[in-house]
C-alpha cells in the first residue's frame, strides 16, 4: 500500500512538471509571435507607437519626425553657441531646452528653468535680480563648452522647446514695455521708423528667426508653442515632461498662490491686444509685416511642419488599427496551437 502511494505521488510530481515546461514552452513561442511582428511592422516602416500610443502627442504641437528615420543635426560652431546667449537655457533634470525669447513670455519661461531646477529664487527676476541671474547663468547653454552645447543639440532624450508671437504685436509690446514703460515721449510710428532689425538688434525686437539659432535649429525643436495660447502650451508641454502638477499648476502669482504658470502673462498681453487698433493704422500694420517678412516666413514653415506631423500621426494611427489587431490574432493562434501540441504531448507521455 506504501509502494502504491509513493508511485502515485511520484506520477502526479511529474505531471506537474511536464505542466511547468508547457507553460514556459507556450509563453515563449507567444513571445516570439509578438516579436515577430512588432520586428515586421518596424520593417515596414511603422513605429512602436502603434502597440504602445503616446498620450504627450494628442493635441500637442511636437514636431520631430520618427527617430530612426532623422538626419544628423547641424555642427554649431564657436560663433553660434555663443549666440544662444542668455536666451537657451537647459534643465538636465527633466532634459527640457528652451528657447526664450524676450517678449514671448522669456521671463516666465526662465523662471521655470529656474524652478525645475529647484533654484531658491527662481520667484525673482532672473534679468534683473542679482541672485536669481546667478542661478540663471548656471542653465545657459551659451555657457557650455562648445562639445556639451553640441551633445545637448544632438540628445534625442533632451526635449527642444520654443514659443513665438506674431511679430506685429510682438513689436507692439517691445513700445509699451521699453519706450512708453520708460518715459520715452514717442509715437509708435516714430519708434518704428528708427529701429533696425538686424543680428545686433535689441532682443526685444530682433526678429525672431535671428534668436536661439532658429534659421539652423528649427528642426531641432519637438515642441512649438504661441503666444496666443501660451497657457495651453505651456501645460501640454509640462505635461509631457511629466511636471505639470509640481512646477506649472500653481504657485505663479503672488506668495502661495494657486495661479499657474503664465496666468499673469496672459492678462497683460490681453492688454497688449486691446490696444493693437489703437496703435496700428492699415498702412502702418502693412509695413510692419514687410520688416518682419522673414519671422512670417519662419511661423508659416512652423505651420507647414505641424501639418506634415499631424497627418503622419493620422496615418499611424490608422496602420495602427489595420496591424495591431493582425499580430493580436498571430499571437492567439500561436497561443492555441502550442496549447493544443502541450495537451498531445501530455496524452502521450508514458507515466
Amino acid at each position: 500500500m506504501m509502494l502504491d502511494t509513493t508511485t502515485e505521488e511520484r506520477r502526479a510530481a511529474r505531471r506537474r512538471r511536464r505542466e511547468r515546461l508547457a507553460s514556459h514552452e507556450r509563453d515563449i513561442n507567444v513571445r516570439g509571435i509578438v516579436a515577430a511582428g512588432v520586428a515586421a511592422m518596424t520593417l515596414l516602416g511603422l513605429s512602436h507607437h502603434l502597440l504602445l500610443p503616446d498620450a504627450a502627442d494628442a493635441g500637442s504641437h511636437h514636431l520631430r519626425r520618427p527617430m530612426e528615420k532623422e538626419a544628423p543635426f547641424p555642427r554649431l560652431t564657436r560663433k553660434q553657441r555663443d549666440a544662444f546667449g542668455h536666451h537657451v537655457l537647459v534643465d538636465h533634470t527633466h532634459g527640457l531646452v528652451v528657447c526664450a525669447i524676450p517678449k514671448v513670455g522669456s521671463t516666465e519661461l526662465a523662471r521655470l528653468i529656474l524652478r525645475l531646477g529647484n533654484s531658491s529664487h527662481w520667484r525673482r527676476d532672473p534679468q534683473r535680480s542679482a541672485l536669481a541671474v546667478a542661478d540663471r547663468d548656471k542653465h545657459l547653454v551659451s555657457k557650455l563648452s562648445l562639445q556639451r552645447a553640441q551633445a545637448l543639440v544632438d540628445d534625442r532624450r533632451y526635449t527642444w522647446a520654443v514659443f513665438f508671437r506674431d511679430p506685429a504685436h510682438r513689436l507692439l509690446s517691445a513700445y509699451r514695455d521699453r519706450i512708453l514703460g520708460r518715459g520715452e515721449n514717442a509715437t509708435f510710428g516714430e519708434f518704428v521708423s528708427r529701429i533696425r532689425l538686424d543680428r545686433r538688434a535689441d532682443p526685444h525686437w530682433r526678429p525672431q528667426r535671428y534668436l536661439c539659432n532658429n534659421e539652423m535649429l528649427l528642426e531641432r525643436y519637438d515642441f512649438v508653442g504661441h503666444f496666443a495660447r501660451l497657457q495651453a502650451d505651456a501645460r501640454r508641454l509640462l505635461e509631457s515632461l511629466g511636471a505639470w502638477d509640481r512646477y506649472g499648476k500653481k504657485g505663479w502669482g503672488a506668495h502661495k498662490s494657486r495661479a499657474s504658470i503664465f496666468a499673469g502673462a496672459q492678462l497683460r498681453a490681453k492688454a497688449a491686444s486691446e490696444a493693437f487698433s489703437v496703435h496700428y493704422t492699415p498702412d502702418l500694420l502693412a509695413r510692419v509685416r514687410k520688416m518682419y517678412a522673414m519671422d512670417y516666413a519662419l511661423l508659416r514653415k512652423v505651420d507647414a511642419m505641424e501639418a506634415s506631423m499631424e497627418a503622419r500621426r493620422g496615418r499611424r494611427s490608422k496602420e495602427a488599427q489595420v496591424s495591431a489587431p493582425a499580430v493580436e490574432a498571430a499571437a492567439a493562434t500561436m497561443e492555441t496551437a502550442a496549447t493544443e501540441r502541450t495537451g498531445d504531448q501530455a496524452h502521450s507521455s508514458p507515466p
